[in-house]
């Protein structure tokens, strides 16, 4: 009887000291629903078989050379640099590579996309297709470089940031890479305002908080598909941004007292660090905190 493939369940948390030569450089495991963020650097080595309880979306940072198995079929093969795999949860898959190889890997429960789904398109169920383009996706490729970049900087902006893309990304699986593109649910009209102001009241009183995009879906009774368009449409800007926004805003009013330190106003506006905030506020603002303080006080 054929040994059956071990499961890779991200659910109880993976052993990764026993899958591959060395442990991932970058893992972003807890921090958001659902996703999990993998940066991989590996030697030569020959990954058994096996299924995953998630989704694995990757895209090789440079080339690989080797063979797979996918769901029973081999290939051989050489791969660019942003070649773009999409391996469904469940399906078998084996690898074995001859040069080093570096990869970001998306680990997505199917529970996200079901919920997406049923908000998206009215349905509880779509299936994801197996792909591996040499062409790679663009739009893809840059989702997965942000999360990167917001695991490397420690989550500054907190949850919502990764929320809103990882929200982004699954539409964009929904219209290329199911097996019967759904046709997505158009809203229009914006937020109405005894929806919008609690969220707005809520946003503003934690702003030295985490915020996460099912907080303000659930404040303003709506799905998080749902509220994440229809924001978009009433303030211009994604919930992600105004929460930035404001957290610059409040910097701006306790910057002119001038008992707090710079360490302090950071804190209170939900800054994770005093780098983080100085590069958010100059970012927006042109100067540095220490620059707009010195210009505002007498």
């Amino acid at each position: 009887m054929p040994k059956s493939p071990a499961l890779l369940d991200y659910h109880r948390g993976l052993e990764y000291d026993k899958l591959l030569p060395s442990p991932p450089l970058l893992l972003s495991q807890g921090h958001w629903r659902g996703l999990v963020l993998e940066h991989h650097d590996a030697p030569p080595w020959e990954f058994p078989e096996c299924c995953a309880s998630h989704h694995h979306i990757g895209v090789l940072l440079g080339p690989w050379h080797g063979e797979r198995w996918i769901d029973g079929r081999h290939r051989s093969e050489m791969a660019p640099r942003g070649t773009l795999s999409i391996i469904p949860a469940s399906v078998p898959y084996a690898s074995r590579w001859q040069s080093r190889s570096q990869a970001i890997v998306l680990a997505l429960d199917p529970s996200l996309l079901g919920t997406v789904a049923h908000e998206a398109v009215g349905c509880d169920r779509l299936e994801l297709n197996f792909c591996w383009l040499h062409d790679g996706d663009a739009f893809i490729s840059q989702i997965l470089h942000l999360l990167k970049s917001d695991t490397e900087s420690g989550h500054p902006i907190g949850p919502i940031y990764g929320d809103s893309l990882a929200t982004a990304l699954i539409v964009h699986l929904f219209k290329q890479y199911v097996t019967r593109p759904p046709r997505l649910l158009v809203y229009t009209g914006g937020i109405p305002r005894y929806r919008l102001i609690p969220v707005l009241e809520y946003i503003d009183a934690h702003l030295q908080h985490s915020i996460s995009l099912q907080d303000l879906a659930n404040i303003a009774g709506m799905s998080q598909y749902y509220f994440c368009r229809l924001f978009r449409q009433t303030m211009g800007i994604a919930p992600f941004q105004y929460v930035r926004q404001q957290r610059i805003e409040r910097a701006k009013i306790l910057l002119q007292q001038p008992h707090l330190s710079i360490l302090e106003v950071g804190l209170q506006c939900g800054f994770i660090s005093p780098s983080h905030f100085t590069r958010q506020f100059q970012q927006t603002v042109g100067v540095t905190p220490t620059a707009y303080r010195k210009a505002i006080l007498p």
